[in-house]
C-alpha cells in the first residue's frame, strides 16, 4: 500500500515519541522521507567492585549478556532495596546472604527477615554482627529454618535445650544465649529491687516489713547498701543488698538485715554464699568481715554481726517482674 506523504511524516512523528519513550536511540533519515532506526538499550550491569552501572548496549548486543549476569544485577537490586527497608549497610546484607546455603529460597529467607518486626531486627543485627559470639552465628544460620531457630530463642530462652538436642549445631549457641538472657534478666531483677527498696514504700517494701516483722517506719530508717563484699572461708560473696541500722554505742551498726536477689526459686546458691549463709545458719549469728572498703559513711566499717533470722532470698519466677517477686527467709543451704 502507497502512503501519502503526510501519513509518512505522521507515522514518523509518532515513532519518534515512542523511540523516547522507551529510551531507545534513533537515526532517522528523511530523504525521500524513507527512516532507519538504530536501537541502542541502557542496560543495567555489575562493575568489577560489584556496583550497579548502566551502559548503553546496542539492540545485536543484548543477546551476548548472560543469564547468569542478569540474575547476579536482579539479586544485587534485590539486596540493594532490602538494605535500605531495613536500614543495613550493603556490606552487612552482603555478609549474611554470602554465609546462606547458595540453594535458598532468596526472597523467602528475606521476607522473613522482615516480618521480624523492629525490635528483633535490631537484636538480629546485633548478635548476628557485633556480639561476642557473631562469628558462631554466621557459621549456623543458612535458611529460613535456622532464622526462626534464632526467632523461638529470643522469644523463649528456655527452650534451648530442647533445641540443642534437636539440633546439635546450634547446642553451644543456644545454651549461651539463655545464660546471657538469664544473667540480663537477673540484673534487671536486682535493679528493680534495689530502687523498690531504696524508695522505702511500696508493694515490695510492705512485703519485706510483715515477713521481717520490722514496722514500716523503722524499716524505713535502714540505709540501703548494694554488692557489699564479705569474706567467706574460701574467699568472699559479694551481698546483693545489706540493710544497716545504725542506733548502737557510740553510732555503730544496730541491725542488718542481708538479701539475696535470685531469678527463680530454682537459682543455686554460689559456692562462697553457701559457705557465708551456711556459717550464719550454724552459728546462729556470725560476724563477716567486710573484704574491702565500702563508699560513703560506712567505709570505714571492718565487719558486719548477722543474724540468721536475717537473711533473705527474693525471687521471681524467671522474669524481672518485680510484681511478681517473693520474699522468704534463708533457713537452709543446698
Amino acid at each position: 500500500m502507497k502512503l501519502s506523504k503526510f501519513t509518512k511524516y505522521i507515522i514518523c512523528f509518532f515513532l519518534l515519541l515512542w523511540i523516547g519513550e522507551k529510551s531507545i536511540l534513533a537515526k532517522v533519515h528523511t530523504d525521500n522521507l524513507e527512516f532507519s532506526i538504530t536501537h541502542k538499550f541502557l542496560v543495567k550491569q555489575l562493575d568489577d567492585a560489584g556496583n550497579i552501572i548502566t551502559k548503553e548496549v546496542s539492540g545485536d548486543d543484548l543477546q551476548n549478556i548472560s543469564k547468569e549476569s542478569i540474575e547476579k544485577v536482579i539479586k544485587t537490586l534485590h539486596l540493594d532495596n532490602l538494605a535500605t527497608k531495613l536500614n543495613w549497610s550493603k556490606a552487612d546484607i552482603t555478609k549474611l546472604v554470602n554465609n546462606l546455603d547458595e540453594s535458598i529460597d532468596l526472597s523467602q529467607f528475606t521476607n522473613k527477615l522482615e516480618n521480624l518486626g523492629n525490635d528483633y531486627l535490631k537484636q538480629f543485627h546485633h548478635d548476628y554482627f557485633k556480639s561476642s559470639n557473631a562469628a558462631e552465628l554466621q557459621g549456623i544460620i543458612k535458611n529460613v529454618d535456622d532464622l526462626e531457630r534464632w526467632e523461638l530463642l529470643k522469644k523463649n530462652p528456655e527452650d534451648a535445650f530442647e533445641i540443642a538436642r534437636e539440633n546439635p549445631s546450634w547446642e553451644k549457641w543456644s545454651k549461651t544465649n539463655f545464660f546471657k538472657n538469664n544473667t540480663r534478666l537477673g540484673r534487671s531483677l536486682n535493679d528493680k529491687i534495689v530502687s523498690a527498696l531504696k524508695n522505702k514504700q511500696g508493694k515490695l517494701f510492705d512485703e519485706l516489713a510483715e515477713v521481717s516483722g520490722i514496722p514500716i517506719k523503722d524499716l524505713q530508717k535502714y540505709d540501703v547498701l548494694t554488692e557489699v563484699p564479705l569474706e567467706t572461708t574460701g574467699g568472699f560473696m559479694k551481698a546483693d543488698i545489706v540493710l544497716v541500722l545504725k542506733g548502737g554505742p557510740k553510732k555503730s551498726i544496730k541491725d542488718v538485715i542481708i538479701i539475696e536477689n535470685k531469678l527463680s526459686k530454682t537459682t543455686a546458691f554460689t559456692k562462697r554464699q553457701k559457705e557465708g549463709f551456711g556459717a550464719i545458719l550454724q552459728n546462729g549469728k556470725h560476724t563477716m568481715k567486710v573484704k574491702y572498703s565500702m563508699k560513703g559513711k560506712y567505709s570505714k566499717i571492718k565487719d558486719l554481726i548477722i543474724s540468721k533470722d536475717k537473711i533473705y532470698r527474693f525471687y521471681d519466677h524467671g522474669e524481672d517482674e518485680i510484681e511478681n517477686v517473693i520474699i522468704e527467709k534463708i533457713t537452709k543451704i543446698k
